[in-house]
């Protein structure tokens, strides 16, 4: 996952697509899933993909005790959630994060997009 996001950083968008169908493909630990989830969502969402970063990342539920990768997880999903307009998801997702981190890095700028 830290490669794709170096390829993401230098737009090399097809090494991207590559490289997270190589992880799926390979299988990995949960923890490098949920963090290619994250890389490529954002990818997805970089390139205006926010329905099928939605359809990557959305959680099957917003359980108890997230780990940090689920928590990052959820965040691209409600980012994705609110691109699409459907904030009341969104909202219910960036309120599972904050519960379970309030510090959590970006959910002032989630909470902004959602009030706008």
């Amino acid at each position: 996952p830290v490669e794709m996001d170096v390829l993401r950083a230098l737009e090399r968008d097809a090494d991207v697509e590559a490289a997270y169908a190589l992880l799926r493909r390979l299988g990995a630990s949960r923890a490098s899933l949920d963090e290619g989830k994250v890389v490529y969502g954002s990818f997805l969402l970089d390139h205006d993909r926010a329905r099928e970063a939605w359809e990557l990342t959305r959680p099957a539920s917003l359980g108890a005790n997230p780990t940090e990768g689920e928590l990052r997880v959820w965040y691209v999903a409600a980012r994705a959630a609110a691109r699409l307009g459907e904030r009341a998801g969104a909202r219910r997702i960036y309120q599972a994060i904050q519960e379970a981190d309030p510090g959590f890095p970006g959910l002032d700028l989630l909470d902004a997009a959602l009030r706008s």
